[in-house]
């Protein structure tokens, strides 16, 4: 993954990490799983392809999600939860399962 690779140069290169990346090390992954309402040790990566129908649509997913962590001290949160559009089809996830589908997935991402 692209970020993994960026902190590896950096931290060869001797260059220490800025305090908003240690803040997206330290604070991203428990903030996406209260924002989705699981509790796993997937990662924040896992998460979000979970909640897309390809890799395509997870990498843009995550830059939105990105933007959303940035802007949390700065707007009330929601609790929706808005999918990209992808090709012939959208996808919420409260459109593309039944509740109890989605009850049982969600089970499988919790820790055990």
């Amino acid at each position: 993954m692209f970020l993994v690779g960026y902190k590896t140069a950096r931290r060869e290169l001797g260059i220490d990490p800025s305090q908003e990346e240690q803040e997206f090390q330290r604070e991203f992954q428990p903030w996406l799983q209260k924002r989705f309402e699981v509790q796993t040790v997937n990662s924040w990566a896992t998460i979000i392809r979970f909640y897309t129908h390809d890799e395509k649509e997870a990498f843009n997913y995550f830059f939105q999600l990105l933007d959303e962590f940035l802007q949390r001290d700065k707007t009330l949160e929601s609790k929706e939860i808005n999918l990209p559009k992808s090709n012939n089809h959208s996808k919420s996830f409260d459109q593309s399962k039944s509740e109890q589908e989605a009850l049982q997935d969600k089970d499988s991402l919790k820790m055990v």
